[in-house]
């Protein structure tokens, strides 16, 4: 293979992912039925138009949702028209869920789709829209392949691999709490694929308007017919689209407004972490013109990092502030945040001894977890070797159970207890407080012992406005397609609610993304005119 040089002009923001939260004061409503959020439309007027700009299919937003329906678009021959606020595409992650890629097939992992399907309804309290789930699974391989095809024509590298495949010897799936499919294609080089990926929308004609801004959809009798957006130097832009607009401006997130009133989860664990790109007015220029946003409770994806990454969501023990253990530790990532939240201080540690590495061949490989394909003992070794030279990044060591506790700050009495009691269910097999298998209950007996630090991450929320089974935004009144305005990626609505389900399959954020992005652009672009 040829060597990558491919560089990714994407802005990455400077932020304190774990700062305190602003105040800010109560908000309600602007009427009666009206929340403040929403605001109004800002009523542009025609007559403050200083250009306009004519195409097929209107993309709002360069994420990887809307680079897809872009592209999608172009391939099938229509003229299309990308505007984006920021300076480049927005890229973040690695890892693409899909299931029935050729890499898939190639290497033997098949994939129940009616069972998958049930458990994603389950895991979310049958609140999705089932349609759209089918949607992913029947057409998610092929759109990973087709996302892919562009890196494999390139010659270049990127490293994709299918995680946690082969399983961990020991790894049981009708055993496990949270069973687990194998979805996720990691890259070790994201950007450059995503990179590629858009090149090849502009090789088939798509046109970004960067640093561009859209305000607000027009509207007339024929549907939605385009947007009006403002450029860098403050113009005012008319955007008409013939046949479709496509809504894929991400997250409000960095709404403060939205985020407190409609993800106060997300709000009050992390402030305004997102991306300042992710202020919701997709979601707003829908609903202005006739949609409606889903139902609550809306989703976040704050992943944790578990043990700072060293042992993942391995199952070991976990101690929060106080030195109490406060759970079955057997959990992926997303669900493990879901309880650090909820602790002191909101973070835990992550206790073991020197036979940690008996813990690698049998464990869970939901999100979170340590993949042994990749991640030799060997190779682990050298955080553990930091630790004991008092290097480790949030993570310590001790040759003692007692000094271990003190170098964490945690009481060291209750702490101490805890241990005690953990080791005697250990030694019991059975874990007689929260529940935990008892082939995964560990005690801390070899030293040196080891502590490592969780804590949560920056994120996004990923409610979005009410869409149909062909991400169709629909009308408030009457449940109808707003005639030629869709909605994909985290504007568009019916994927997560309550939680993100990292079990029984992750990354399908980026799965789904880009699954309906380019069933989606396909369909625009074989509207007629309008």
């Amino acid at each position: 293979m040829a060597e990558n040089k491919i560089k990714v002009d994407f802005e990455e923001e400077t932020r304190d992912p774990f700062g305190g939260v602003p105040d800010a004061p109560d908000t309600g409503l602007i009427d009666e039925d009206r929340p403040a959020w929403l605001g109004y439309a800002p009523g542009i007027k025609e007559e403050d138009v200083t250009a306009a700009h004519e195409c097929d299919v209107l993309v709002l937003g360069a994420g990887i949702a809307g680079i897809s329906a872009a592209r999608a678009a172009a391939e099938a021959g229509a003229n299309v028209i990308v505007v984006e606020q920021s300076k480049s595409i927005s890229i973040r992650g690695k890892v693409f869920g899909c299931v029935d890629s050729h890499i898939h097939k190639e290497l033997g992992c098949e994939t129940d789709k009616m069972d998958l399907l049930n458990l994603i309804m389950r895991r979310m309290g049958w609140r999705p829209n089932a349609r759209l789930w089918k949607m992913w699974l029947d057409e998610s391989g092929e759109a990973f392949d087709w996302f892919e095809a562009p890196a494999v024509k390139s010659g270049l590298e990127f490293g994709q691999h299918l995680q946690y495949w082969p399983n961990p010897p020991k790894y049981d799936r009708s055993r496990e709490l949270f069973p687990q499919y194998c979805a996720g294609i990691e890259f070790d080089d994201w950007y450059g694929a995503c990179k590629l990926h858009y090149n090849e929308s502009v090789a088939h004609g798509a046109k970004y308007f960067f640093r561009t801004t859209a305000a607000e959809l027009i509207k007339t009798e024929k549907g939605i017919m385009g947007a009006y957006a403002t450029a860098e130097d403050g113009s005012l832009l008319k955007f008409t689209a013939r046949k479709a607009v496509i809504l894929a401006t991400g997250d409000y997130g960095h709404n403060k407004e939205m985020a407190k009133a409609l993800c106060p989860e997300f709000y009050n664990t992390l402030g305004l972490v997102a991306s300042k790109w992710s202020t919701g007015m997709g979601h707003k220029m829908a609903i202005w013109a006739g949609g409606m946003m889903e139902e609550g409770p809306h989703a976040h994806i704050s992943h944790s990092f578990p043990g700072s990454f060293v042992m993942g969501t391995t199952a070991t023990l976990d101690l929060n502030a106080n030195g109490d253990r406060f759970m079955n530790e057997d959990v992926p990532g997303q669900i493990f945040t879901n309880q650090i939240i909820r602790q002191p201080f909101k973070y835990a540690w992550q206790i073991y001894d020197s036979n940690w590495a008996d813990m690698l061949d049998n464990q869970n490989i939901a999100h979170g977890a340590i993949d042994i394909n990749l991640n030799s003992p060997e190779k682990l070794e050298k955080s553990f070797e930091a630790a004991r030279e008092g290097k480790g990044w949030n993570m310590v060591a001790a040759d003692t159970l007692e000094e271990l506790i003190e170098k964490t700050g945690m009481p060291k009495e209750r702490a101490l207890e805890s241990i005690r009691r953990y080791n005697e269910l250990c030694e019991k097999g059975v874990d007689e407080d929260f529940g935990k298998r008892g082939d995964r209950m560990y005690a801390l007996v070899k030293p040196p012992f080891y502590a490592c630090k969780s804590f949560i991450a920056r994120g996004m929320i990923t409610g979005g406005v009410v869409v149909d089974e062909e991400c169709q935004v629909l009308e408030k009144d009457t449940w109808k397609p707003l005639g030629g305005l869709y909605a994909i990626g985290n504007t568009g609505g019916g994927r997560y609610y309550c939680d993100y389900p990292v079990s029984p399959v992750c990354a399908t954020s980026h799965g789904t993304a880009v699954t309906f992005g380019r069933h989606v652009g396909m369909a625009a672009a074989k509207l007629a005119d309008r």
